[in-house]
């Protein structure tokens, strides 16, 4: 049976390649072309059947290369699985680091969407449910910790660094003082971080339900100003009120040279 023959431009025009890409998968060896009498380079059927088998390879993101060791061995099964088993590894690391990304964006969004919405106005709010993976931290040391977790395990630059205050009121003033600093990982992005999770991290038992408030902030330590329309919105609602405050910092203001930090506040009520 006499076969098809196929000109390069008319090749290039059915499969939306170029006719340089052609002559390029000729010059590796992955592809073979004849020519007439005539001088014109020409494609049989075989020739478009091995194309679309190139073309499928290609778009599974297999090398040119690894397209071109196949095509020198003979039905070599096994090597075939390895370079599929390889790329197989590849995909699925590049599917985890977008899942990663995915769970950065959605936090970040979701912090600025609520800050957008609440900053100043005090309103209800559970703390979040989370891992303890540092649960004793000062001020100062929480930044090197948070970086050396991130640099150590993929994806524990998702941690959120909890700070905790105990406050009274003196004389009209609102004494502040630092307790503790903990750095925390939200359990709904568990799955997703490399670090080895214990079911004894989960944090330890805290009053759930808060009253909080975003504040813009110069410093990371919240002032009476930020605490004491939580208290009096407490009071208001006949709330007791927990002598402990957290506090947590979204970001910093990247436009300003000055420090200006994103906080949110949580008063334990009860």
């Amino acid at each position: 049976m006499e076969q098809t023959k196929y000109r390069i431009g008319d090749v290039a025009n059915m499969i939306g390649m170029s006719r340089d890409t052609l002559r390029h998968y000729e010059k590796l060896g992955i592809l073979s072309s004849r020519r007439e009498e005539s001088g014109y380079r020409y494609y049989t059927d075989q020739d478009i059947t091995r194309l679309v088998t190139i073309l499928y390879q290609r778009k599974m993101d297999i090398g040119l290369d690894d397209i071109a060791s196949l095509s020198r061995t003979h039905h070599d099964e096994n090597q075939l699985i390895r370079i599929m088993d390889e790329q197989l590894r590849r995909e699925e690391a590049q599917i985890r680091r977008h899942q990663l990304n995915i769970a950065r964006i959605r936090m970040t969004r979701d912090d600025f969407t609520c800050l957008h919405s609440h900053v100043g106005q005090v309103f209800i709010k559970e703390l979040p449910q989370a891992y303890v993976i540092v649960p004793h931290t000062g001020l100062s040391e929480s930044i090197p910790l948070w970086f050396r977790y991130s640099s150590d395990y993929e994806g524990m630059d998702m941690m959120y660094i909890l700070d905790e205050f105990s406050w009274k009121e003196q004389n009209s003033t609102m004494e502040i003082a630092w307790r503790n600093t903990e750095l925390i990982l939200k359990t709904e992005v568990r799955d997703l971080v490399d670090y080895p999770i214990e079911e004894h991290t989960q944090m330890p038992e805290k009053p759930t339900l808060c009253l909080s408030v975003f504040v813009i902030s110069p410093e990371r330590i919240p002032r009476q100003e930020h605490i004491r329309p939580l208290v009096e919105a407490a009071r208001a609602q006949g709330l007791l009120t927990s002598q402990l405050i957290y506090s947590t910092f979204t970001s910093q203001d990247l436009s300003s040279e000055q420090p200006t930090y994103y906080l949110q506040i949580y008063l334990p009520v009860f």
